[in-house]
């Protein structure tokens, strides 16, 4: 599973290695490797790089996809914790197919 890094403050390389533990030449942004420090409200995927510092085509397609709502995305996770924002995720997907299955689906499936 992709992880996903999202801050809300510009984060220094020293930072994120005392506070987070995570070694910052292991996080990756929507361009590449990031010099010296992260950028607020940019996601970012950690540890899935190649040796030039790309990640890979489906990690960019992750980056895409939240880049967008990045803004909210943070502050959800910042208010509601990693896990619960997953499950908000989850089930919203969920819902999206249950309501396209009540909307249409359903009449499909009596054919």
């Amino acid at each position: 599973m992709t992880e996903v890094l999202l801050c809300n403050n510009l984060v220094r390389s020293g930072v994120l290695e005392r506070q987070c533990g995570i070694s910052f030449e292991s996080v990756i942004g929507v361009n590449g490797g990031s010099n010296t420090v992260l950028s607020p409200f940019k996601p970012y995927i950690i540890g899935s790089g190649d040796t030039e510092g790309m990640c890979s085509a489906s990690d960019q397609r992750v980056l895409s996809q939240i880049k967008p709502v990045s803004k909210e995305l943070t502050n959800l996770s910042l208010s509601f914790g990693e896990e619960n924002t997953q499950a908000l995720a989850e089930m919203t997907e969920k819902l999206k197919a249950f309501n396209h299955w009540c909307n249409g689906g359903f009449y499909q499936y009596l054919r």
